[in-house]
């Protein structure tokens, strides 16, 4: 793009909000990714509970008590790590709609502040153009001018 004179008073405020919206996309992504990865190892401690509870039933059904109780007793440590990591996943949750509504205040803030830059742009130039006729304008009649003397 060719420099036309124009500047825009708010450059600084511009990039800083172009910064902003680049790093909050990145906190963003990092905080999806923390929740697959919550998501993921609950559903991986589910599995577990599915197949323990499996194992427990096959254990009582045989009439194993022994086996039966060691199954009970890891069944409440999984349901522990199970309602752990559903917790984090909520946190994390919550942190990404902070995160996202946070980045929809600066995507519209940069918005805006694009939008007025180029307004101004605009404006600067329709108003160039129009100085540019002007001299334009005076020269021909000064030519005129001069060229009616000259006869």
């Amino acid at each position: 793009m060719r420099q036309d004179g124009f500047q825009f008073k708010h450059q600084r405020i511009l990039e800083m909000r172009e910064h902003q919206q680049k790093q909050l996309e990145i906190e963003l992504a990092r905080v999806d990714r923390a929740i697959h990865m919550q998501r993921q190892e609950r559903q991986r401690w589910e599995g577990v509970r599915r197949d323990l509870l499996s194992q427990l039933g096959r254990a009582r059904n045989a009439g194993d008590l022994l086996q039966a109780g060691r199954c009970a007793d890891y069944l409440g440590h999984v349901r522990a790590r199970i309602k752990h990591f559903s917790e984090l996943e909520a946190q994390m949750s919550q942190e990404r709609e902070q995160v996202r509504s946070t980045l929809e205040d600066v995507m519209r803030s940069l918005k805006m502040l694009q939008n007025y830059r180029d307004r101004l742009r605009r404006e600067f130039r329709a108003e160039h153009e129009k100085t540019e006729d002007k001299v334009l304008d005076l020269h021909s009649t000064h030519k005129y001018i001069q060229s009616e003397a000259d006869r």
